[in-house]
């Protein structure tokens, strides 16, 4: 055990009350303690779930989507959805806190998925497909 004398005392090494008392711990690490006084310990623990509990996204979005041997990409106008896709199943209205039109999203069946492009300013924003 290795005394150390406080900032501003003179004075031995010796043990003294309120002296700080350090020993060497692993990797050279140093574990001091006051004699006289209750010891503080605090311990923080990190919990890392299994990646078997995170749960992934559920609609991933994707730069462009494929029909066939022909694609539609993330800024394609909307005449160009039309004629690849054709008309959507379903069309939702996108609305901003003040319950003005920003956006709508379309929605397609295929493959027995569910594609959503979202449609803002006459071009494809967004295009997610969910399983």
């Amino acid at each position: 055990m290795i005394a150390v004398p406080q900032a501003g005392r003179a004075g031995s090494l010796a043990d003294e009350p309120g002296r700080r008392q350090c020993r060497r711990a692993a990797a050279g690490a140093a574990a001091c303690s006051f004699p006289g006084r209750k010891s503080l310990r605090t311990t923080v623990t990190t919990a890392v779930p299994p990646a078997s509990l995170v749960a992934a996204p559920a609609s991933p979005a994707a730069d462009s989507y494929a029909f066939g041997n022909r694609a539609l990409a993330v800024g394609d106008p909307v005449g160009r959805l039309a004629e690849l896709a054709g008309p959507p199943v379903h069309k939702e209205v996108v609305e901003n806190e003040f319950g003005a039109q920003v956006a709508e999203t379309w929605e397609y069946r295929r493959d027995g998925k569910s594609l959503l492009i979202t449609v803002k300013d006459g071009k494809a924003q967004q295009i997610r497909e969910l399983h």
